[in-house]
């Protein structure tokens, strides 16, 4: 079991990493209302990485936003290992957010001031641990990501594949329960987007943490345990990767004879 910052020891976690059940999000009011999330039910098991996949549009980072705490939902309910974060005040959300959360973008979000070190550090000094500790923590995790000789790098001297090692690694050093993320691998080619996803699953997930990551890149889709289907506000079905790919190319035949105007 992974330990908290400072040493502390985590209670003991449900089976479940996290729970959506009939949650909606709503924009506007009569004619300008708009669904981004129409009565979503969703679980996420630990120790699994979980793809939400969908088109532009659908709601998938609106879900991982209210998921989150970051986003209010309109009504439903959210629950994360064990926490309500629905009922949680906008300071407790916070709280929640860094003690239990990890995210990663795609765009990295490294400070180019700081170092790789220093930026992984980052999360440690707003849990208030001392500097020094604070980066030598970091490094430990660099070279978990397999970035232990680059700990001094700033980030114009690394290619995209390692500063987005950099970012997974600012994302564990806390040792979060839940990793989200958002198009990780959107701006990587795709023999780096894989390593990065090998990553995720060699160094990253373990059996009581989960990954939740939002994506188009179909080239991942391997990489994921189950596949979660979204579409207009709603999640259609939750599949494993060879289940999903079944249905993806039933709907690609179907769509080949109905362009060329077979039943």
């Amino acid at each position: 079991m992974d330990e908290a910052p400072g040493g502390k020891q985590p209670t003991p976690l449900p089976d479940l990493a996290a729970s959506l059940h009939d949650v909606h999000k709503n924009y506007g009011e009569a004619s300008t209302l708009v669904r981004a999330l129409d009565g979503v039910d969703l679980e996420v098991r630990r120790g699994e990485l979980l793809l939400l996949v969908g088109p532009s549009g659908c709601g998938k980072t609106t879900l991982l936003s209210v998921l989150c705490g970051i986003l209010d939902a309109t009504s439903g309910a959210i629950e994360v290992y064990g926490t309500r974060v629905d009922q949680l005040t906008q300071e407790q959300k916070t709280t929640f957010r860094r003690d239990t959360i990890g995210f990663i973008f795609q765009q990295f979000n490294l400070l180019p001031s700081l170092t790789s070190a220093e930026n992984v550090a980052v999360p440690l000094l707003i849990h208030q641990v001392p500097w020094e500790t604070a980066v030598s923590q970091a490094r430990e995790t660099l070279a978990e990501v397999g970035m232990e000789d680059r700990t001094e790098f700033f980030p114009e001297k690394l290619s995209g594949g390692q500063q987005q090692r950099v970012a997974i690694a600012r994302a564990m050093v806390t040792r979060p329960r839940l990793i989200v993320c958002d198009e990780p691998t959107a701006a990587l080619d795709g023999t780096t987007g894989h390593m990065v996803l090998q990553v995720f699953r060699e160094k990253v997930l373990t059996s009581e943490r989960a990954i939740v990551i939002v994506t188009h890149d179909s080239r991942i889709f391997s990489f994921g345990d189950r596949i979660a289907d979204m579409r207009d506000g709603r999640i259609l079905g939750v599949h494993s990767q060879q289940e999903h790919a079944v249905i993806e190319e039933r709907a690609l035949q179907i769509a080949g004879r109905q362009k060329a105007g077979q039943p």
